[in-house]
């Protein structure tokens, strides 16, 4: 099921609402500009309630997956992505200076506000900063790029092995 994309996050959470389905990867703009490539739909879990402090919170969980560069040899790499949010719903930035630290906040000034928007942004607090293949997975070794010296002297104990080649230099 396609989750919906404008919401009334206080009535929703007022009825206890619960949604969970997909978000095409078209519908996800910015996330596909931080990535290579969207390999599957966003998949995600949204439930809204209202807290103990009588205030409307949502929150959820949601993944993807997803290909990005790898760091050590530049190829794309399949990563998931999965996080859980816990936001309280206000109306201004006054109000969520006042919230609890534990919780972040979720400003709607209107009535209606954006689900799928809100479920982007958690993809791109999610990802990781830097992504790698498994061990020995990488296409190439950038170290076989080296002159046979300098590749024994990186893997030998000493650290500074690479600076005393550069001084022979």
């Amino acid at each position: 099921m396609a989750l919906p994309s404008i919401i009334d996050p206080r009535k929703l959470a007022q009825q206890q609402a619960l949604y969970e389905g997909n978000v095409a990867a078209d519908s996800l703009p910015r996330f596909a500009e931080a990535v290579l490539a969207i390999e599957s739909p966003l998949q995600a879990r949204v439930e809204f309630e209202i807290n103990q402090s009588r205030k409307p919170c949502v929150n959820g969980q949601l993944s993807i997956t997803a290909a990005v560069p790898c760091q050590r040899c530049l190829e794309p790499v399949t990563i998931e992505v999965g996080a859980e949010f816990a936001l309280e719903v206000v109306w201004n930035e006054e109000q969520a200076a006042k919230i609890v630290k534990r919780t972040d906040s979720w400003i709607v000034a209107e009535r209606q506000a954006n689900l799928v928007e809100l479920l982007e942004d958690e993809l791109l607090l999610a990802l990781p900063v830097v992504s790698y293949h498994a061990e020995g997975g990488c296409a190439a070794d950038l170290r076989e790029l080296l002159p046979a010296e300098q590749q024994q002297s990186t893997a030998s104990d000493n650290p500074f092995a690479v600076l005393a080649a550069l001084k022979k230099h």
